[in-house]
């Protein structure tokens, strides 16, 4: 909601800035244009439009790809275990509570400690107002695993 709230802000003002430049920009070149226009040709006036055509389209679509590239399209979803995993890189896991928040935070391996079981593997979101912890299977994270303990 307020990802969709800040796209039509940003969008009304982009709009309303095209609106004003164009106004000023109207009033700037119609003396240079009143002049220009009876001098040059029609054929080199089409080639100036079909010009500017062709780069105004180019650089829409390129703005187009550049709002469509969502990150999220490069994690997904580890089903049974609740967290994210991105495609492409070497951190193991990203947590799924901040996931949903649009916040990729990558998880660290820590050991959960408690009176009744000698230790259990666990994946810990380092963000302070999450916190969420998420079961490690066996041998997930041993090589970067922090013998801090996290109480449970």
């Amino acid at each position: 909601m307020r990802q969709n709230l800040k796209n039509i802000l940003i969008g009304a003002a982009v709009g309303l800035l095209a609106f004003l430049g164009s106004e000023i920009s109207q009033e700037i070149w119609k003396p240079f244009f009143d002049h220009l226009l009876p001098v040059v040709s029609k054929s080199w006036l089409w080639l100036l439009f079909l010009l500017s055509l062709a780069v105004n389209l180019v650089l829409t679509f390129f703005l187009i790809d550049l709002v469509r590239k969502n990150p999220a399209a490069d994690y997904e979803l580890v089903d049974e275990r609740g967290f994210y995993k991105h495609k492409d890189s070497d951190i193991p896991f990203y947590c799924g509570a901040c996931y949903s928040d649009s916040v990729f935070s990558p998880m660290t391996p820590r050991f959960r400690r408690n009176m009744k079981s000698p230790s259990t593997p666990i994946w810990v979101c380092p963000r302070k107002e999450c916190g969420q912890s998420y079961l490690r299977k066996e041998g997930e994270g041993e090589t970067q695993a922090d013998p801090d303990t996290t109480s449970g």
